[in-house]
């Protein structure tokens, strides 16, 4: 009996300091979500901004993207304009729905930065773009600097 109630304390102090890790973890290891078609270009940002201690995931389509929001939160969305069949401006409403607060950065090598900001991104960086510049950029939004 004594052992029972010894692996019971024990497995709830472990849960317990799983639980606390995990959100010690969101506290400082910021999540972003990449869409992005094109696969060298999201792997390349996956890549970069883990390198940079950030929390990446990846998706090259609008249906993926909807899918990973509504099962996690993130802290800042990259989103390309061209998608396959949809655009990446047209998505944004979509992606409010469910990240009203998130920031959203548009990238894209096609003059659309007023598409973006009128369909509600926060920022647009246009292609090519030095990694450190985006960086920047990512920090600014993500840290509400000016």
């Amino acid at each position: 009996m004594i052992v029972e109630v010894y692996n019971l304390k024990v497995a709830i102090k472990i849960d317990i300091m799983h639980t606390m890790v995990v959100y010690i973890k969101d506290m400082f290891y910021k999540r972003i979500l990449v869409i992005d078609d094109e696969i060298l270009l999201r792997n390349l940002l996956e890549e970069f901004l883990s390198y940079n201690g950030y929390k990446v995931d990846g998706v090259g389509n609008d249906v993926d993207a909807i899918k990973l929001l509504k099962k996690r939160n993130y802290h800042l969305i990259i989103i390309d304009y061209n998608l396959g069949d949809k655009k990446g401006s047209e998505l944004i409403s979509q992606i409010k729905e469910f990240s009203s607060s998130t920031p959203i950065l548009g990238i894209s090598g096609k003059h659309v930065k007023e598409e973006f900001i009128e369909a509600g991104a926060d920022g647009f960086v246009s292609k090519p773009f030095y990694l450190n510049n985006l960086l920047n950029v990512i920090k600014k939004l993500l840290f509400d600097l000016k």
